[in-house]
């Protein structure tokens, strides 16, 4: 697989033209979101291009590109050698999931509730 690959494009030409754009720039001003990365095979995790876009963008031409990778906890350990920032998202309280639909719902009470349900 190749960058090409990951482009959506009309074309097979088109992406070639967009993937040498990226490799002209070196990734500057790219941005791939990898989302699920827990929910790739594991055997794509270190033989994919994804695993090339997280260990060594450099070997793809794009130095300077960033890339954020979603993934449960449990799934994501493999990763902290490569990464340089880890955020780790954590769910909302009953309390918290309460307070939000009452103001998204504007106080609408059976609304809320028959959400909670």
């Amino acid at each position: 697989q190749s960058i090409e690959d990951l482009v959506p494009a009309k074309s097979r030409d088109q992406a070639k033209q967009v993937t040498a754009e990226f490799e002209n720039c070196s990734g500057r001003d790219l941005l791939f979101i990898l989302d699920g990365w827990d929910e790739l095979p594991s055997h794509l995790h270190t033989k994919s291009i994804f695993h090339k876009l997280i260990a060594s963008p450099q070997t793809l031409n794009l130095h300077f590109s960033a890339v954020i990778v979603t993934s449960r906890p449990i799934a994501s350990g493999e990763l902290y050698r490569f990464i340089s920032s880890r955020i780790e998202i954590l769910g909302f309280t009953p309390t918290e999931v309460q307070d939000y639909f009452t103001e998204a719902l504007g106080g609408e009470a059976q609304a809320v509730q028959k959400l909670q349900d």
